[in-house]
């Protein structure tokens, strides 16, 4: 898994998508195929989770039912496929020194490397995606998607804005990010999120018009209207204090 050899939360994040993508409707209509890796993966998953039947039997409603209608007459290809032998996963040492990558202009940057310099633990080391830094070999072993951010803590390297930021909190920060009350850390979550999957696009075809970062939308009056919308719904939900959070960051 994920993980290792335990499951975790990003195991019921993926799994659902490559099921998904393994079904017989959708190899018939695009062509599409998976790996056998990623086929092991979702038959380890389903063999430890037994509520996992759900995404193949849901009243017709289930994941595997509703693509079945979509092509009824695609035929579920074999189920054999070469196996992985696993191996342990390795113990990865952490310096106590974060090292965030990227630029200080990326607002997606900006968030980690401010909070590693509050913790006292890190800083921004400069990856300049304008001349290609980030697809050399070395940065791409940290993160093959090639994205800034990314982050290093000594062995373990990781992208993705929120969990670097959930990663720094949790181990030099906690009280920014408090794992005893769930409920909280939940609230956190949500709002992070929903900035990520709800404002964004809306900043990408407002603000990132005038850095140069995107090209203007066909309506950028529109546009502009979507981002107050997105951003007020956001303020509104979440900012019911100082900050999100309430009175504490």
């Amino acid at each position: 898994f994920v993980g290792g050899d335990k499951l975790t939360i990003a195991d019921f994040k993926a799994v659902p998508l490559l099921i998904a993508a393994m079904q017989p409707a959708v190899k018939a209509k695009i062509g599409l195929t998976v790996s056998d890796r990623v086929k092991q993966y979702v038959d380890d998953f389903c063999a430890v989770v037994p509520s996992s039947k759900m995404l193949q039997s849901a009243g017709g409603y289930s994941i595997a039912e509703f693509l079945a209608g979509k092509a009824p007459e695609a035929k579920a290809a074999t189920t054999r496929y070469t196996k992985v032998q696993y191996s342990d996963a390795p113990r990865l040492r952490l310096a106590g020194e974060v090292k965030v990558f990227g630029m200080p202009v990326s607002q997606n940057v900006m968030g980690p490397v401010l909070l590693a310099m509050e913790s006292g633990k890190g800083a921004m080391e400069m990856c300049n995606i304008m001349e290609g830094a980030q697809m050399t070999p070395e940065f791409l072993a940290m993160n093959p998607y090639h994205h800034i951010p990314t982050m290093k803590d000594g062995d373990l390297a990781i992208g993705e804005s929120n969990a670097i930021l959930r990663y720094i909190a949790i181990k030099y920060k906690p009280e920014y990010y408090p794992v005893s009350d769930p409920a909280m850390c939940a609230t956190i979550d949500f709002a992070m999120d929903s900035m990520s999957n709800e404002v964004y696009k809306a900043h990408h075809d407002t603000v990132y018009v005038v850095l140069g970062f995107a090209s203007p939308p066909t309506d950028q009056q529109a546009a502009n209207k979507t981002y107050t919308e997105k951003l007020d719904t956001w303020a509104t939900h979440f900012l019911k204090g100082k900050f999100v959070g309430g009175d504490k960051l």
